[in-house]
């Protein structure tokens, strides 16, 4: 099996009266599918991590390759099955990126604000 290891730094030197310096690491183990795309969106929500895509826990990235347009994150919270992006969980600004442990239980969307921007958008199904 492959690992992929997982790094967040996050630094300021003004943001806080003492200076800030997190630095996390964390290996994991690709238990199966893995996907590396670029999505093409638009202003009507689209799935782009189903239930059917059978992946469970999974790390999933995401990044705006947009310079102008906002791209959100949404998923099905009521039930999961009637195709209705209702809950918006991110915000992803142009240029900002997401990393986040997805347990696979509810469907993902996507939604341009505008537009047709680009999400990079990755999944692996971990152990």
């Amino acid at each position: 099996m492959a690992t992929i290891t997982k790094t967040l730094t996050i630094t300021s030197s003004d943001v806080l009266t003492d200076s800030l310096n997190i630095s996390l690491t964390k290996d994991v183990t690709v238990a199966g599918n893995v996907r590396l795309q670029q999505i093409t969106t638009s202003n009507s929500a689209a799935a782009i991590a189903a239930l059917t895509d059978d992946v469970g826990r999974s790390i999933v990235y995401m990044k705006n390759l947009d310079s102008t347009i906002d791209i959100k994150i949404f998923t099905d919270a009521d039930d999961g099955d009637d195709a209705a992006a209702d809950e918006q969980i991110l915000d992803i600004k142009p240029g900002e990126f997401a990393l986040i442990p997805w347990a696979g239980i509810q469907p993902l969307y996507v939604q341009a604000d505008s537009g047709t921007p680009v999400l990079e958008f990755g999944m692996f199904a971990i152990a």
